[in-house]
């Protein structure tokens, strides 16, 4: 379970050793974490692994409520499956004043389009301005930049974003940044 729908912030809070019964919830104490309080509407990230030793396979998770309501297992309209979100895949220069932005997956327009989301800077802490963040409808993981001032030939430049979200609200781990150097051939 982690702390909330981060993957990278989950902890082992329960495990058996060995085998158990369909729904057997209580033949060894560790299958049993200790009070976790979780709060309504936040996303959880909750990850159960079945190691097959042979014989008959289940597996279940099971939840105690506040108030006392045990439910087993934990009924389907409190999961929705696991989204790993966009990752920054690249940055290209289609031309002296645009860069095109490339998400391994599909992006929301709603943050893709905010310009305090990218940066893109270069030499020591110099940075340049961007006036316009377009997202293409028609291909979802891209947005281009439009910068409000030229790219120099043969300079490198580091294109940092945050806060761009995939449909489902997970954020591009922040502070992703790619690497990109505008040359002759970019012409």
């Amino acid at each position: 379970l982690s702390t909330n729908s981060d993957s990278a912030n989950a902890t082992r809070i329960a495990f058996v050793s060995g085998w158990t019964g369909s729904r057997e919830w209580t033949r060894e104490a560790n299958q049993r974490s200790v009070e976790i309080y979780l709060s309504a509407g936040q996303k959880y990230y909750i990850e159960a692994v079945h190691k097959e030793g042979g014989g008959g396979d289940n597996l279940a998770v099971a939840w105690q409520k506040t108030g006392g309501a045990f439910e087993a297992p934990i009924p389907g309209n409190y999961l929705s499956p696991f989204v790993p979100p966009p990752n920054l895949e690249s940055a290209a220069v289609i031309g002296p004043t645009q860069v095109l932005v490339t998400f391994d997956q599909a992006v929301a327009e709603a943050g893709a389009e905010v310009i305090s989301n990218y940066e893109i800077t270069y030499g020591i802490s110099q940075t340049i301005g961007i006036s316009l963040a377009a997202w293409n409808p028609g291909r979802p993981t891209e947005v281009t930049l439009t910068l409000s001032a030229p790219l120099v030939i043969g300079e490198t430049y580091t294109l940092t974003v945050d806060s761009v979200a995939d449909s489902s609200g997970n954020p591009v781990e922040p502070g992703s940044a790619v690497q990109f150097v505008y040359s002759d051939s970019d012409l």
